[in-house]
């Protein structure tokens, strides 16, 4: 209940004093599973339905939350106006950027730490034989269970170097519910390497230096990650958008911002200009076309 989490309290908190301010009803919250495993948890949905019954009670409005499993569904609903925001798995924004930036006025995103985005490192241990992506074959590598972003850095680093995908390459894909778990499972040798934010390896080195020194990268990313995003039709009146944008930006200077913040270990939520995904969309193309050119389709 991390990235999700914080994204859910803060937007409720927000469109609840937009709409006391407004004094209208606002549209839905619309939240793609797919990508983002916590939502898929019975009992933080309820905890969650619970949580809203009563901000909207304090606030005398009323606030629906939509989940969607299909992410081309929420695309086509969020084209037909059924909701005005939406939180998905920077993946499945980069499967439909173009439709979704032709509609989408704001774009926010989460900051797990001080820098801006975040970059993906391919670990294995120093005593291990793996020392490049060629020594994968027939490996087992972690991965965290919703992480595509992690499984699309592993993809187009053997397709420009091995011209082969992960998938018909390597052993196996080890799942875990966290980023830590993969770490110390390549520690404990139960699987031969996994792909992390670095700042995770970072934070486990600091709790157990030994950890440090019995694992290493062999692949960086560039830093042009992030754990998810939320987006605003561009047909949210204009008032209200600003508001939202406010709201945000003040999360890290008010008590109750930051209380939030400090719970779900979030650093923060950040307004950002759609050119600043250039980056990743580069990225993203460059992996399309290495598909293309060694005629992968569905891995």
């Amino acid at each position: 209940m991390k990235v999700f989490s914080v994204l859910y309290f803060v937007t409720l908190l927000l469109l609840s004093s937009l709409s006391a301010q407004e004094n209208l009803k606002m549209n839905a919250i619309a939240y793609l599973a797919d990508g983002l495993d916590e939502i898929k948890h019975k009992e933080i949905r309820i905890a969650f339905r619970l949580w809203t019954s009563e901000v909207v009670k304090l606030q005398n409005v009323e606030v629906d939350t939509l989940y969607y499993s299909d992410h081309e569904k929420i695309v086509q609903d969020y084209q037909n106006h059924v909701f005005g925001a939406m939180t998905l798995s920077p993946m499945y924004y980069l499967k439909h950027q173009e439709i979704l930036d032709a509609i989408t006025e704001d774009y926010y995103i989460v900051q797990r730490r001080k820098t801006h985005y975040e970059k993906l490192v391919l670990l294995v241990r120093t005593d291990s034989k793996i020392k490049s992506l060629k020594d994968l074959k027939g490996k087992v590598v972690g991965i965290k269970s919703d992480s595509y972003q992690a499984r699309f850095f592993l993809d187009k680093e053997m397709l420009e170097e091995l011209h082969i995908t992960s998938k018909r390459y390597i052993g196996s894909m080890a799942k875990t519910e966290e980023f830590s778990t993969a770490v110390l499972n390549v520690f404990f040798k139960k699987i031969d390497a996994c792909v992390v934010p670095e700042y995770i390896f970072k934070l486990v080195y600091e709790m157990n230096p030994v950890v440090g020194k019995k694992i290493t990268s062999i692949i960086k990313s560039q830093n042009i990650f992030m754990p998810a995003m939320t987006l605003l039709h561009k047909d949210t009146p204009l008032n209200l958008r600003e508001v939202y944008k406010k709201s945000i930006s003040s999360l890290d200077t008010t008590v109750k911002g930051k209380n939030i913040l400090t719970l779900f270990k979030m650093h923060r939520i950040r307004f950002i200009k759609v050119s600043e995904l250039e980056k990743l969309k580069v990225y993203y193309a460059e992996y399309l076309a290495l598909k293309k050119r060694y005629r992968v389709k569905n891995d």
